[in-house]
């Protein structure tokens, strides 16, 4: 780790972050392999300071983003559809990696387009979703129920996808905020090396 007071896992995450053009990071917080004593900040800071482990964004496994590696907009950022290159986030294991955002007809939900070419190794990709809604999986599709509303999560991937919800671990034991409330919902698209991927997931609300 050097000198470097922000290592990896304690800077945040810089693609899409208005922090990120100030050149801002999040205060440092222990890993939780460290020991618990000093463990001082708690809170939404200390869970975004996690970088995409704690965000909805495409990650490359369990593997942390390059938190140098700022993601860049591609196209007019004003309009629909709009696209993310996470290229550089993701860092060696893909040589292109894309995400592009669309708003469905009549405003009723969003569609997330991810497209990325693997580099030298397999991996599993992972789409990641946070959410405190009930949810009910259903072979690719999901439901999430909060407040008397309902949305449905559709996934469209290559064969070999899959969707799994699950409790969102405690990565530090001191956050002020009970995680219990939180469900993190997977999408895992299985790569090999050279392969190109493209997973389509939906959020549409029911009712």
């Amino acid at each position: 780790m050097g000198d470097d007071p922000h290592p990896p896992h304690r800077r945040d995450v810089r693609h899409g972050l208005p922090a990120a053009k100030e050149g801002r990071r999040l205060p440092a917080v222990p890993h939780p392999d460290e020991p618990a004593a000093g463990r001082g900040r708690r809170g939404r800071e200390s869970v975004y300071a996690w970088g995409n482990r704690g965000h909805n964004t495409l990650s490359i496994g369990d593997a942390y983003h390059d938190p140098d590696g700022a993601g860049r907009l591609v196209g007019d950022a004003e309009t629909f559809p709009a696209a993310l290159d996470l290229t550089a986030a993701l860092g060696d294991a893909v040589t292109t990696a894309v995400r592009t955002y669309s708003i469905l007809d009549g405003d009723r939900g969003v569609e997330v387009t991810d497209e990325w070419t693997a580099a030298g190794e397999a991996f599993p990709t992972r789409a990641r979703l946070h959410t405190e809604a009930a949810v009910e999986v259903d072979g690719l599709s999901a439901v999430l129920t909060r407040g008397g509303r309902r949305l449905r999560l559709t996934a469209d991937g290559p064969e070999g996808t899959r969707l799994a919800a699950g409790p969102m671990a405690r990565l530090i034991s001191e956050l002020d905020r009970p995680q219990e409330t939180v469900t993190v919902i997977d999408v895992l698209v299985p790569t090999a090396a050279g392969e190109s991927k493209t997973l389509v997931t939906r959020l549409e609300l029911l009712d």
